[in-house]
């Protein structure tokens, strides 16, 4: 999207922010993180919200109304993890909602406003690796305790994740990406080294796909 794209959007979810939940914004900062989604920091005269639009390339939500009951659902979980005491943003919702839509159909969502640093990848510490685990142990506990999983299990396979891993090597050779080969070469060290064993022990439940340093914030010790 444009410039000026964004601007038109923000302003028009401006005018959702005041029409639902009676908030005036003062200022729209665009955020550059992730892929196609376009995300702000909005000031407004009860604080800072986050605020993030889905873009149809990448969800094609209209299309699949399947994969819009998903993110409703996710964000709703989200809502109640937050309200539990688990460190991640509320959601706010509007008419049992938590997915919102301007008035030309650009899906939103808006949630609470989080301080905190991204850390690069390999250099967290050993405090915020253990707090890290704490949150997301509370996290599965609350979310496995009676919660039905929503796809099918899952399996961790040596088999299976090293035919994706050559797939995904074979593309970063062709395009000479020597970042992805080398991060390809530090998940291979990983997979050889694990024995697959240990997950047949293992209760099925919930796990969070995409939990990776690009989508945590980190908070400095006071």
């Amino acid at each position: 999207m444009s410039a000026n794209d964004n601007e038109r959007l923000a302003q028009e979810i401006a005018g959702e922010l005041k029409r639902r939940f009676g908030l005036t914004v003062h200022e729209a900062g665009t955020i550059d993180r992730g892929w196609l989604n376009v995300k702000w920091r909005m000031a407004t005269d009860r604080g800072p919200l986050f605020v993030k639009y889905y873009h149809p390339e990448r969800y094609k939500l209209h299309a699949n109304p399947e994969r819009r009951k998903r993110i409703e659902r996710n964000l709703r979980l989200q809502h109640e993890l937050s309200a539990a005491g688990v460190p991640c943003p509320g959601v706010h919702a509007y008419g049992g909602h938590y997915l919102q839509d301007t008035p030309s159909g650009s899906p939103f969502a808006v949630l609470d406003w989080v301080e905190g640093e991204s850390a690069a990848a390999g250099w967290m510490n050993a405090a915020q690796l253990h707090a890290l685990g704490s949150a997301v142990g509370s996290m599965h506990r609350r979310l496995n305790g009676g919660a039905a999983a929503a796809v099918p299990v899952w399996t961790p396979g040596k088999e299976a994740y090293l035919r994706e891993w050559q797939r995904n090597w074979n593309a970063a050779e062709a395009a000479d990406d020597a970042t992805v080969l080398s991060w390809l070469e530090r998940s291979r060290k990983i997979i050889d080294a694990l024995d697959f064993r240990l997950f047949a022990a293992s209760r099925t439940g919930w796990l969070h796909w995409d939990l990776w340093v690009d989508n945590m914030l980190l908070q400095r010790a006071a």
